[in-house]
């Protein structure tokens, strides 16, 4: 009898790695998940934060070694995985090496250094951005790489390309180097409605040479090289492809394939992604556009808040206890947001925005009622904002990442929303990747193989009983933004 394909997703996080082997049918046959050792190293007083590649080769060493304990249990080995792709965080950048060797540690979104290279690049590319409505900030690849030509001049002498996080593992499997995927380009200044490097690039002094040929999320890459093989039990058979970021990874398996559905990702940060066969132009550059395999476009954003500011704000705390009260008392007397550094941008810049809470609280469990339901109130806004550039309105809303696995909380932003939110029994970025894979093994759309491989698990309406007090709070919130100058009226 033969056995079932496999495929394989691999999603470098920002705490370690995750891997999923699937069938092409969505049957999920081993998941495994690694830390880093150490996360975040070299912090410094100028918002840096970096993170040592080895780290990433060593997990994900370590999971596959557990991937194939399990899959023996099944009578499945490496053998049966046919393709492999990997996500990781965008605007995360590597300097490599000809080979795709890292030259020094990879330098994470969330550092904060190339600020003024930010706003020199929105200067230099004025026509790109206005264009485009991307507008460069430090979270983004090209600052980055322009922080590192400026104040690294050896370094940057030596670096062949600059690579994303998951171009440096596309390389250390396959040995092939110098490429990247659309999706992880965008930050990095590629302009994905015209299909190249627009020319700005290098009259900001970034030489063009050294950024990657730019493919589709999914293109092929070629086999797991005979090195990858012997340290990570792969088959050479096994084919590697272009992954994605980590966000488009999390679309892919959300559930939400047509225009009008949209995927939530309630991760470290809050990441909104939807569908459109329009590429959607935001003036304020608030809202990008990433293209989708299937020739659509996805228009969404990421926000600072979401759950690792909420555990910053509420840490040590029973989390199931606490929701299921959050979830009786909501919506509160409070208006809340919550971050755990300054600045927010999406669904609105405010470089200087922090956290707060207004209102008096009955205690602190009423401070985190409020904060669970701002975060509700924050896709909602996000949703009105993109409607207003032109997107379909949203018909309901998938949930994935780490807070997606709270009911209470699910049905707290099903309230906020006013719109069903949806969860599918097997999200995440692994599994959006491994949905890329089976695409291209069967040949078929992206959007048809997710259709395929998601379930959905859970649904939560919004509940009649409490429309109108939800509704209230959402404009008292709205006021407490615009007090502050974060939203207009």
């Amino acid at each position: 009898m033969k056995r079932d394909q496999l495929v394989l997703g691999i999603d470098v996080g920002t705490q370690g790695v995750r891997v999923v082997a699937a069938s092409l049918t969505g049957s999920v046959a081993a998941r495994v998940g690694k830390s880093f050792t150490d996360t975040e190293t070299r912090p410094g007083p100028d918002g840096r934060f970096e993170q040592e590649c080895e780290r990433w080769f060593e997990a994900l060493t370590a999971a596959l070694g557990d991937l194939w304990a399990q899959l023996s249990l099944q009578g499945h080995g490496p053998a049966d995985v046919v393709a492999a792709a990997a996500d990781s965080t965008s605007g995360t950048i590597v300097p490599v090496d000809v080979h795709g060797r890292p030259l020094a540690p990879a330098i994470m979104y969330s550092d904060q250094r190339s600020r003024s290279e930010a706003e020199a690049l929105n200067e230099a590319g004025v026509d790109f951005c206005r264009r485009t409505g991307v507008r460069f900030g430090a979270s983004y690849g090209l600052p980055k790489a322009a922080w590192l030509a400026r104040n690294e001049p050896e370094n940057w002498a030596r670096t062949a390309h600059m690579a994303h996080a998951a171009d440096v593992i596309v390389a250390w499997l396959t040995g092939v180097a110098g490429i990247t995927d659309a999706n992880n380009a965008l930050k990095t200044g590629y302009d994905a409605a015209a299909g190249a490097w627009p020319d700005f690039i290098s009259a900001a002094g970034i030489d063009q040479d050294k950024l990657p040929r730019v493919y589709r999320a999914g293109a092929p890459v070629g086999a797991v090289s005979a090195a990858a093989a012997a340290v990570t039990g792969l088959s050479t058979a096994t084919q590697v492809l272009l992954g994605t970021t980590d966000g488009c990874a999390e679309q892919f398996s959300s559930g939400a394939a047509e225009p009008g559905q949209w995927n939530s990702v309630l991760g470290s940060t809050l990441v909104l992604k939807g569908l459109s066969s329009e590429f959607i132009r935001d003036p304020d550059g608030v809202v990008y556009c990433h293209p989708h395999p299937d020739g659509l476009w996805m228009p969404g954003g990421a926000a600072n808040t979401g759950c690792r500011a909420l555990d910053a704000k509420f840490p040590g705390i029973d989390r199931d206890a606490w929701s299921r009260e959050a979830l009786l008392r909501a919506p509160t007397r409070l208006s809340a947001y919550v971050l755990d550094a300054p600045g927010e941008r999406f669904p609105f810049c405010a470089p200087d925005a922090a956290a707060f809470i207004d209102g008096v609280a009955d205690d602190v469990r009423d401070m985190y009622s409020a904060t669970l339901t701002a975060i509700g109130f924050t896709e909602r806004l996000a949703l009105e904002r993109l409607r207003g550039l032109g997107c379909s309105s949203a018909d309901c809303v998938f949930t994935t990442g780490g807070g997606a696995a709270s009911d209470e909380w699910a049905q707290i932003r099903a309230d906020a929303l006013g719109l069903p939110v949806l969860r599918t029994q097997s999200p995440g970025a692994a599994m959006g990747c491994a949905v890329l894979a089976a695409a291209h093994v069967l040949g078929v759309p992206v959007r048809e193989v997710a259709r395929r491989m998601t379930v959905v698990e859970r649904q939560w309406q919004p509940r009649p009983e409490v429309s109108s007090l939800f509704g209230t709070a959402y404009d008292r919130w709205l006021t407490a933004l615009t007090d502050r100058g974060w939203i207009a009226t």
